[in-house]
């Protein structure tokens, strides 16, 4: 291959999901309804009525999948983080069990993980709430006001981050 046409060394080769498209299990372990879900499941929405309660099943198979990355040589994932599976009501409690997930998908296999907030799976509950305040991106609302950071971050970014916001309470 000719030089001119070579990536540099530092470059990353990855994949990169979205979290209603892939992750199926909208509601499992403690997750809230996500506007997209809800959307989904309004008769007359989708054609054939088809939802993403199923999807890839990554939320359950990503140990699986991650190796898979892994395995292909991957150095990179960027995925969407579903704010109903952390903050099933858009505020307050932490759905621990959700964030257990995010994290060892962030560490597993020596894949880097670069999570992202998702638009697609932003909190029912608090979109409803924020709608009455004329806000509409809620996700970056939640990434910059309460986590202090948005857009893809390295894992150990969005732990920090998520600490910190989470102490502060």
């Amino acid at each position: 291959m000719n030089e001119a046409h070579r990536f540099p060394k530092s470059f990353l080769w990855g994949a990169s999901t979205s979290a209603y498209q892939i992750e199926g299990s909208p509601l499992a372990d403690g997750a809230g309804p996500s506007i997209w879900q809800r959307f989904a499941h309004s008769p007359g929405r989708t054609t054939n009525g088809d939802t993403g309660d199923v999807a890839c099943d990554h939320y359950r198979r990503f140990r699986d999948d991650v190796k898979l990355m892994s395995e292909l040589g991957l150095q990179a994932y960027r995925f969407s983080i579903s704010w109903s599976r952390i903050f099933p009501e858009g505020t307050g409690a932490v759905n621990a069990r959700g964030l257990d997930v995010l994290e060892e998908i962030a560490q597993r296999s020596g894949v880097s993980g670069w999570p992202q907030e998702s638009d697609a799976r932003e909190v029912a509950a608090l979109e409803e709430e924020m709608r009455g305040l004329g806000i509409s991106a809620v996700p970056t609302f939640i990434f910059d006001r309460k986590l202090g950071v948005s857009g893809a971050h390295p894992p150990e970014a969005l732990a920090q981050a998520m600490r910190e916001a989470l102490s502060a309470k």
